[in-house]
């Protein structure tokens, strides 16, 4: 694990990261015509039907096997990384001429066949993006016979086919799905009658909830639209994200109750994304990948508008926004311009005012070839209402649940699931219907299931290469906190502390107890002892973090309404080396009511250097990325005091103490 146990790198990460090759979409039905303006492009309106709710559905235990784990072994087959929805900046090696067929006499499907049945069922399941024109960015059509067997960058689209059927990967999930019956004729006459083995499993995606409902704009609502103007796309543009600013009109005020998205040219259009604009962008299109702000809304391909059943968003004058366009001229079409965006409905500031909050775990790292489950909780200290989920993972996500735990619980409660979801597929993500009330002293677990089947290990991160665990909720009233990601609650029951990277082998320190502790404006002060060598384990009492000052890119730091929470230990050895292993949760409190939870862990070792009455001591950072130095001191009260200091753009003293266990 990387250690970030400092409050401004890993809030600047987290602000830096964005929706750019997030690939996140929402809604739950399809664009009315309306909802595409008045292109002249092919019909703007996606089919598609919504996911099926299972109430069995249970995030898999991170070591038990399903059929995620046999698609995981089985995504080592080649695949177009377009063409199943995967992202070009990774996409997987591309599929030999005929899976199954000698790679010298390769599978020549029957021409009667396609005709008859098979051209007629590519159409209906795959022709909303690879139909002729392709949209929403697929790279070439698959509803001509002899196109199927032209190589596209070495691979024939016919066994990218085959394998998307063979391993459940397209259709999207959400989108219209053949029957298995459908998939085992498709796959046969694809592969000339020698399919790969289809793993064994439930396909699709199973939800514990339905999509949030989208009915027909409400009538007489005022409106606005904020949309591309004739953006150039050029021929060989893959994958760009670009962003476009916009003013709300000067007397745009009140709540916005519905959003929904305009297409112009969906062949290029790949999903969209509305922000909020806190930084002041640019006009005009630029790109924008990794751009940050708060979320508002996004779309992607058979997802329609969000609408509030009442209240809505907060919509004040001066208001700016972001647009942004993820697009992929897949086709390589000619002079493309594009004017897509969204459409705004607001009305009076009457009903409840609703916020968007990421729920789960923002700091983690996926092992190479491995399953692997990541958990973040989030506490709320007052009463709100859940309005709905949007769950958020990128391409290596399996399964995501959110669990409810009551402050007021008996011990042997049957715990309650605010959302819970499995055979995830990156290109269909969907809000969800989920109402609830959690009171004062509720928490949420939210629990993301991974098969990171790459050869490296994987991050959270904003790019598709990269990977989040989210379940974003609309809660009223408004948490202001864009992300909520701290301890435990003392219901979630027994947290073992897991030792960090740099820590010493084979300690296991147990469930280590958080302590609370200060963020301040200023510089700590060094650790002040007597020269005594501090040998042994430690185990963390307190501590602060002090920035120099509380200005930052991010907003001015509220210190009152600021903390943060902490837990780990220290250990000094006769081999000369001392061990500092933490983790701290921070909540930034900005001026003006935004606020960020975020998880950071600090592990670090490295040399020891004795100080004496006059000097602390000193370590010399050899594993770890916590500072070059720190220092350490056995105080007059007999704790270990270790401190350090650095400068990412604002001076920061932390300064940790610990006690003996």
């Amino acid at each position: 694990m990387t250690s970030q146990w400092t409050i401004l790198p890993a809030l600047a990460g987290v602000l830096s990261l964005g929706l750019a090759a997030c690939g996140t979409t929402s809604g739950a039905d399809s664009p009315d015509a309306a909802a595409g303006g008045e292109s002249t492009r092919p019909d703007a309106a996606a089919s598609g039907g919504a996911p099926t709710p299972d109430a069995s559905t249970d995030t898999p235990d991170a070591a038990a096997p399903d059929a995620r784990a046999g698609r995981a072994d089985a995504a080592l087959v080649p695949f177009d990384a377009a063409t199943v929805g995967g992202d070009a900046r990774t996409p997987g090696p591309t599929p030999d001429a005929g899976e199954g067929a000698d790679a010298g006499d390769p599978c020549l499907p029957d021409r009667h066949a396609w005709d008859l049945e098979m051209r007629g069922l590519v159409d209906t399941y795959c022709g909303q993006c690879h139909g002729d024109p392709v949209a929403f960015g697929a790279p070439y059509p698959l509803i001509e016979y002899d196109a199927l067997f032209r190589p596209i960058g070495g691979a024939r689209p016919v066994d990218a086919l085959a394998n998307a059927l063979t391993f459940d990967r397209m259709p999207p999930a959400g989108q219209p799905h053949p029957t298995d019956e459908e998939t085992a004729r498709l796959v046969a006459w694809a592969t000339c009658g020698d399919p790969p083995d289809r793993p064994a499993g439930p396909a699709g995606l199973e939800v514990s909830a339905e999509p949030l409902p989208a009915p027909a704009a409400p009538p007489n609502l005022p409106f606005f639209d904020l949309r591309a103007d004739e953006f150039p796309l050029a021929e060989d543009a893959s994958n760009p994200y670009i962003c476009f600013a916009f003013d709300a009109p000067a007397d745009a005020q009140g709540l916005m109750r519905r959003i929904e998205p305009l297409l112009d040219d969906q062949r290029v259009v790949h999903h969209l994304v509305l922000m909020h604009d806190r930084e002041g962008g640019r006009p005009g299109g630029y790109e924008c990948a990794g751009i940050f702000e708060e979320w508002i809304y996004a779309w992607g391909p058979g997802e329609g508008p969000l609408q509030f059943p009442e209240g809505g968003l907060r919509l004040s004058p001066g208001d700016r926004f972001i647009v942004q366009i993820h697009y992929n001229n897949g086709g390589h079409f000619p002079n493309v311009r594009d004017s897509s965006g969204v459409r705004i409905y607001y009305g009076p500031d009457e009903g409840p005012e609703y916020g968007l909050t990421a729920l789960g775990p923002t700091n983690f790292d996926l092992p190479a070839r491995e399953r692997t489950q990541t958990t973040g909780y989030c506490t709320f200290r007052e009463p709100v209402d859940v309005l709905s989920s949007w769950p958020h993972m990128h391409e290596l996500g399996y399964a995501l649940e959110s669990t409810i735990l009551r402050a007021d619980a008996p011990a042997d409660a049957e715990e309650e699931r605010l959302i819970s979801l499995r055979g995830w597929h990156f290109e269909s993500q969907w809000i969800y219907s989920t109402p609830t009330r959690l009171e004062a002293g509720d928490a949420v677990r939210t629990t993301c299931t991974f098969d990171n089947i790459r050869d490296r290990n994987v991050g959270f991160g904003p790019g598709t290469e990269d990977e989040m665990c989210f379940n974003f909720v609309y809660t009223t009233p408004p948490l202001n906190n864009p992300f909520c990601d701290g301890p435990p609650p003392p219901q979630a029951g027994a947290d073992p502390f897991v030792p960090g990277e740099c820590a010493p082998p084979g300690v296991m320190p147990g469930a280590l107890p958080w302590v609370d502790g200060a963020l301040l404006e200023g510089q700590g002060a060094d650790p002040v002892g007597d020269g005594r060598e501090p040998l042994g384990m430690w185990v963390l009492e307190s501590g602060e973090l002090w920035m120099g000052s509380f200005q930052t890119p991010f907003g001015v730091i509220d210190g009152v309404n600021s903390r943060y929470s902490a837990r780990g230990y220290a250990m000094f050895v006769g081999d000369g080396n001392g061990y500092v292993d933490l983790q701290t949760s921070i909540h930034a409190a900005v001026v003006g009511g935004q606020a960020l939870d975020v998880p950071l862990g600090g592990s670090f070792s490295g040399p020891l250097h004795a100080g004496d009455a006059a000097t602390p001591g000193t370590i010399d950072v050899a594993c770890g990325q916590f500072g070059e130095r720190l220092t350490y001191a056995v105080d007059a009260q007999g704790r270990l005091v270790v401190g350090t200091r650095f400068d990412p753009g604002i001076p920061v003293t932390i300064v940790a103490r610990f006690v003996r266990p």
